[in-house]
């Protein structure tokens, strides 16, 4: 997927590839005009089949990351099918679904086979999201996560559970279960990550610990959401902060007439990739007025959270 790849943030873009990345993905304003440079693309490759087919590709995952067109997204992304690329099949079905087609997106979910969903994140939480909230909790007790936890570290039968309880607590996130969510979440914050006194020794933080640190700030997030009335909410603009992946982001939340209108994050320092994807949480956060229904993107999981810590924070600070 030509948006996911290229060098880091700072770097100036030295190809089309990294430009998207660097510029386009990290740029909202620029979103739509990076659009539009897929397509001409597409026209100046129309007689080289393996540079156009990128093309198509490219411009599905952009509609599907960037705009959340799930109508384009779908149509270009199933003539990159067509075209014989291997595309992201759940994605397609998230676009189906979100199209008002949920027998279709269980069709694809349930053609993907079990090797390539018991351990899925995106499909536990795809079937959450399309309303079967059983299955999905079926599903994420025998989630076992990666191999590996992030930064390297093997992860003990201990991390695995906790991996497990925090998908659960998404999950009943996600369908305004709040009261479940916040339970789990607190399974996490209170238990003892493995290996944790060994890693100390390294100087190094273990996965548990950084699980523990993100299920409380989730806690007191929800916490504060659930005493919250958005109607009592003065207008006016808030300021809120939440500890993403790689530090903390600030963002500032509109009200206006009890509703929110607008999500803006102000200063972050997540990697371009991982921003692009979480900041779709905050066009979701608007579109649902809250957190139900709003999923937290695998790949951005820390910053997607961040961003409903920090609207939560946000919005509390407007009434206390």
């Amino acid at each position: 997927q030509r948006g996911q790849r290229g060098s880091g943030a700072g770097q100036v873009p030295t190809n089309i590839d990294q430009y998207l990345m660097q510029i386009v993905y990290t740029n909202p304003l620029e979103h739509k005009q990076g659009i539009k440079l897929v397509h001409k693309l597409m026209d100046e490759h129309k007689d080289d089949t393996p540079k156009y087919n990128r093309d198509m590709e490219t411009l599905g995952y952009m509609y599907y990351d960037l705009l959340m067109d799930y109508a384009r997204a779908a149509y270009w992304l199933q003539k990159s099918a067509q075209a014989g690329i291997s595309i992201d099949k759940i994605k397609i079905a998230r676009c189906y679904y979100e199209l008002g087609s949920k027998s279709a997106a269980q069709d694809i979910l349930n053609g993907l086979g079990a090797e390539n969903t018991s351990n899925n994140r995106d499909v536990i939480k795809l079937w959450a999201t399309i309303g079967d909230l059983d299955k999905a909790l079926e599903m994420a007790k025998s989630y076992s996560g990666s191999s590996e936890g992030r930064g390297g570290f093997n992860r003990g039968a201990n991390n695995s559970q906790l991996e497990k309880d925090m998908l659960t607590a998404e999950i009943y996130r996600q369908a305004g279960m709040y009261d479940h969510a916040i339970s789990n979440y607190q399974k996490v914050a209170d238990a003892q990550p493995a290996n944790q006194n060994s890693q100390r020794r390294q100087g190094r933080g273990s996965e548990g610990m950084n699980l523990q640190i993100q299920a409380k700030a989730n806690v007191e997030a929800l916490k504060l959401f659930k005493a919250l009335d958005l109607s009592k909410i003065p207008d006016g603009s808030y300021k809120g902060s939440g500890r993403g992946h790689e530090g903390n982001l600030t963002l500032e939340v509109t009200i206006k007439s009890g509703r929110i209108e607008s999500v803006k994050i102000t200063q972050q320092r997540e990697t371009p990739n991982r921003f692009a994807l979480a900041e779709q949480v905050t066009r979701k956060i608007v579109s649902k007025q809250g957190f139900e229904g709003v999923d937290a993107v695998t790949g951005a999981t820390e910053t997607s959270d961040a961003i409903i810590n920090a609207v939560a924070q946000a919005l509390a600070s407007a009434v206390n």
